[in-house]
Protein backbone atom coordinates (compact mmCIF):
# COMPACT_ATOMS: atom_id res chain seq x y z
CA UNK A 1 0.00 0.00 0.00
CA UNK A 2 1.05 3.21 -1.31
CA UNK A 3 0.88 6.25 0.68
CA UNK A 4 0.91 9.86 -1.11
CA UNK A 5 1.31 13.88 0.29
CA UNK A 6 -0.41 14.74 -3.29
CA UNK A 7 -1.64 13.00 -6.25
CA UNK A 8 -1.62 15.73 -9.48
CA UNK A 9 -4.60 14.67 -11.31
CA UNK A 10 -5.07 15.02 -15.13
CA UNK A 11 -8.17 13.37 -17.42
CA UNK A 12 -7.73 13.53 -21.10
CA UNK A 13 -10.72 12.97 -22.79
CA UNK A 14 -9.56 11.27 -26.15
CA UNK A 15 -10.64 11.08 -29.89
CA UNK A 16 -12.44 8.17 -29.12
CA UNK A 17 -15.57 7.39 -28.11
CA UNK A 18 -14.41 4.84 -25.41
CA UNK A 19 -11.28 3.87 -23.33
CA UNK A 20 -11.24 0.32 -21.87
CA UNK A 21 -11.24 0.46 -17.87
CA UNK A 22 -8.09 -1.41 -17.84
CA UNK A 23 -6.35 1.79 -19.86
CA UNK A 24 -8.25 4.02 -17.65
CA UNK A 25 -5.95 4.87 -15.27
CA UNK A 26 -1.77 5.24 -14.65
CA UNK A 27 -0.16 6.48 -11.37
CA UNK A 28 3.91 7.35 -11.59
CA UNK A 29 5.17 8.12 -8.05
CA UNK A 30 7.21 11.25 -8.15
CA UNK A 31 9.83 13.02 -6.32
CA UNK A 32 8.96 14.50 -2.30
CA UNK A 33 6.05 12.54 -1.80
CA UNK A 34 4.13 13.34 -5.00
CA UNK A 35 2.92 10.85 -7.65
CA UNK A 36 1.13 12.35 -10.93
CA UNK A 37 -2.46 9.77 -11.82
CA UNK A 38 -3.90 10.38 -15.41
CA UNK A 39 -7.20 9.55 -15.78
CA UNK A 40 -8.31 9.31 -19.82
CA UNK A 41 -11.75 8.84 -20.94
CA UNK A 42 -13.12 8.79 -24.42
CA UNK A 43 -15.62 11.94 -25.66
CA UNK A 44 -18.85 9.84 -24.94
CA UNK A 45 -17.86 8.78 -21.13
CA UNK A 46 -18.48 11.56 -18.46
CA UNK A 47 -15.17 12.14 -16.47
CA UNK A 48 -15.43 10.58 -13.02
CA UNK A 49 -13.21 11.54 -10.20
CA UNK A 50 -14.94 8.85 -7.98
CA UNK A 51 -14.58 6.36 -10.07
CA UNK A 52 -10.70 7.19 -11.40
CA UNK A 53 -10.06 7.37 -7.02
CA UNK A 54 -11.67 3.46 -7.16
CA UNK A 55 -9.53 2.17 -10.33
CA UNK A 56 -6.58 3.17 -8.44
CA UNK A 57 -7.42 2.45 -5.19
CA UNK A 58 -7.38 -1.40 -6.77
CA UNK A 59 -3.74 -1.01 -7.89
CA UNK A 60 -2.85 -0.76 -3.85
CA UNK A 61 -3.60 3.10 -3.71
CA UNK A 62 -5.75 3.75 -0.50
CA UNK A 63 -7.73 7.48 -0.10
CA UNK A 64 -10.55 7.81 2.21
CA UNK A 65 -12.25 9.84 0.50
CA UNK A 66 -13.67 12.43 3.21
CA UNK A 67 -9.92 12.57 4.05
CA UNK A 68 -9.36 13.95 0.40
CA UNK A 69 -8.65 18.00 -0.74
CA UNK A 70 -9.65 18.91 -4.09
CA UNK A 71 -8.18 22.01 -5.65
CA UNK A 72 -10.03 23.27 -8.66
CA UNK A 73 -9.01 26.16 -10.87
CA UNK A 74 -11.67 28.60 -11.65
CA UNK A 75 -11.84 31.75 -14.32
CA UNK A 76 -14.35 34.66 -13.62
CA UNK A 77 -15.07 36.20 -16.54
CA UNK A 78 -16.36 39.89 -16.42
CA UNK A 79 -16.99 42.61 -19.32
CA UNK A 80 -14.71 45.39 -19.93
CA UNK A 81 -15.06 48.43 -20.58
CA UNK A 82 -14.75 48.57 -24.61
CA UNK A 83 -14.04 51.37 -27.01
CA UNK A 84 -16.04 49.49 -29.99
CA UNK A 85 -19.66 49.99 -30.18
CA UNK A 86 -21.41 46.07 -30.12
CA UNK A 87 -18.78 44.43 -28.54
CA UNK A 88 -19.73 45.28 -24.79
CA UNK A 89 -23.67 43.98 -25.08
CA UNK A 90 -21.80 40.02 -26.26
CA UNK A 91 -19.01 40.72 -23.56
CA UNK A 92 -21.59 40.95 -21.21
CA UNK A 93 -23.83 38.39 -22.49
CA UNK A 94 -20.98 35.87 -23.01
CA UNK A 95 -19.87 36.52 -19.13
CA UNK A 96 -23.20 36.25 -17.94
CA UNK A 97 -23.76 32.24 -19.61
CA UNK A 98 -20.13 31.68 -17.97
CA UNK A 99 -21.71 32.49 -14.39
CA UNK A 100 -24.54 30.32 -15.48
CA UNK A 101 -22.24 27.41 -16.47
CA UNK A 102 -22.56 24.29 -15.06
CA UNK A 103 -20.80 23.54 -11.42
CA UNK A 104 -17.11 21.36 -12.42
CA UNK A 105 -17.43 19.46 -8.79
CA UNK A 106 -20.65 18.04 -10.78
CA UNK A 107 -19.41 17.87 -14.04
CA UNK A 108 -16.20 15.60 -12.44
CA UNK A 109 -18.15 14.00 -9.71
CA UNK A 110 -16.20 15.36 -6.83
CA UNK A 111 -17.80 15.85 -3.30
CA UNK A 112 -18.31 19.22 -3.48
CA UNK A 113 -17.93 19.85 0.17
CA UNK A 114 -14.07 18.47 -0.02
CA UNK A 115 -13.39 21.18 -3.04
CA UNK A 116 -11.05 24.57 -2.74
CA UNK A 117 -11.41 26.68 -5.59
CA UNK A 118 -8.26 29.15 -6.55
CA UNK A 119 -9.93 31.55 -8.76
CA UNK A 120 -8.82 34.72 -11.34
CA UNK A 121 -10.87 37.38 -12.75
CA UNK A 122 -10.70 37.22 -16.33
CA UNK A 123 -11.35 40.51 -18.18
CA UNK A 124 -12.97 40.71 -22.11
Amino acid sequence: MSVFEAILLTIITEKVTRIPLENRVQVEELESGFSRAVARYGFMEAPDVQEAIERWSADGVHLEPLEVSYFLSREKIVAGARERVGTRTADRIFAAMARNAGSVSDFFNIPANRVVELGSRVEM
